[in-house]
Parts: structure tokens; C-alpha cells; sequence
């Protein structure tokens, strides 16, 4: 029955993010494209501030990226908060609790589905990945060493910390600024460049609104 009921709801709350995104289709259209300029002007640097952080970087602040990384996936990350902040809502009687986190799984999962399409049909190598080859879009590729493009890290933290911050601000604000050091990790830890980074941050942040607005909506309606 909990499970149907999971279901009803999260079918009401993407039909609410519909709305939400129909409503203010403008305003994400111009954040899209403003996301997509400075991705044309960052992607010019992307070799020369890598090999700047390569040089510059130590040992110790590595580790620190690393976790950041680490605890920053999907499953460790958004999966778990939800599941805590869903637990909690439901123990304590807070549909406010229990939309939040619904909201975050939706934007997080959704953002890291898109995310995972472009970097699967771009096919741009990752700076570390020792392949020989000159940075460019290789196309189709399943090879993960060619999925650098955009970051699903920065994706699904950040959609994870966005819908949160909306929709829950006293979990949510913290959160951003750990989806914050998600970002940095992964080029700390040479696994994007800064435009792998600015984009999945972008789209993650997208999906972040949609569904966070969507929660509060639901939640002021219960």
C-alpha cells in the first residue's frame, strides 16, 4: 500500500514540476542559454586551467577532494538523504519532509538520466584519462574514460542540494555548500574540466528549482 502510495505521489509531483516548468519556461530558457555562454568561453581555458590545478594541487587537499567526491555520488548522496529525510517526514508527520525528499530523488535521478545521455553521445575524454588523445567530442561512446561531459556529480549534487534548499532551507542551504565542494573535487581530482563542471552544475540546478518548487506547492496543499 506505501509503495502505491509512493507512487501516486511521485506521479503528482512530476506533474506539478511540469506546471512549475511551463509556468517559467522563460526564465530557465535564458539560464539555460547563460549556462551554454559561458560554457563557450570556459571551454577555451579547459586545458590550460587543468594543467594549472595539475601543477599546483597537494597531496593533502587531493584526499579532501576525494572524499568530497566520494560522498557526493548518487547513491551515497542523494539516495541516502532522501531516504532519511523521507523516513523522518513519515515518523514525525511532515508532508513537508516527505516532499522534500521525494523532490530531491526526482530532480537528482532526472538530472543524472540527461546528464548520463549527453556525456554517453559526446564522447569527450577525461583529463585523466591517458588515452592519447586531444580534447575534443568523440561521439557515441561507452567507454567511461570518453564521458567526461558534462559532470554527473555536479549534476545530481547539486539538483540534490537545490531542490533541498527550496523545499527544506535548513537541510537544503548546508547542502549546497557541500554540492559546492562536489563541484570543485571533481577538477581537483582531474576527472572534468571546468566546462564538464558548469554544465552538469547548470542542469542540476534546473532540475533542482523545478522540483523544489514543486514540493512547496504540494506541500502548502496537503
Amino acid at each position: 500500500m506505501r509503495f502505491q502510495t509512493g507512487l501516486h505521489e511521485a506521479g503528482l509531483m512530476l506533474k506539478e514540476a511540469g506546471r512549475v516548468f511551463q509556468e517559467h519556461r522563460m526564465g530557465f530558457l535564458l539560464f539555460i542559454l547563460a549556462v551554454l555562454a559561458a560554457a563557450v568561453f570556459t571551454i577555451q581555458h579547459d586545458v590550460a586551467w587543468y594543467l594549472y590545478l595539475k601543477d599546483h594541487r597537494t597531496h593533502e587537499t587531493w584526499r579532501i577532494a576525494n572524499q568530497f567526491s566520494q560522498w557526493g555520488d548518487y547513491t551515497r548522496a542523494t539516495v541516502i538523504l532522501a531516504v532519511v529525510i523521507g523516513g523522518l517526514g513519515v515518523w514525525r508527520k511532515k508532508p513537508a519532509w516527505t516532499h522534500a525528499a521525494l523532490a530531491c530523488f526526482l530532480a537528482a535521478s532526472l538530472a543524472g538520466a540527461v546528464v548520463t545521455t549527453i556525456r554517453m553521445s559526446t564522447g569527450r575524454p577525461r583529463p585523466n584519462a591517458k588515452l592519447d588523445l586531444p580534447d575534443g567530442f568523440y561521439g557515441l561512446n561507452r567507454n567511461r574514460k570518453l564521458q567526461s561531459f558534462p559532470s554527473a556529480h555536479s549534476g545530481t549534487s547539486c539538483a540534490t542540494a537545490t531542490a533541498l534548499a527550496i523545499s527544506l532551507p535548513p537541510i537544503g542551504l548546508p547542502c549546497l555548500a557541500g554540492a559546492a565542494g562536489v563541484a570543485w573535487s571533481r577538477l581537483y581530482t582531474r576527472v572534468h574540466y571546468t566546462t564538464d563542471v558548469l554544465v552538469g552544475t547548470g542542469i542540476g540546478v534546473v532540475f533542482g528549482i523545478v522540483f523544489g518548487m514543486a514540493a512547496r506547492r504540494r506541500s502548502t496543499r496537503s
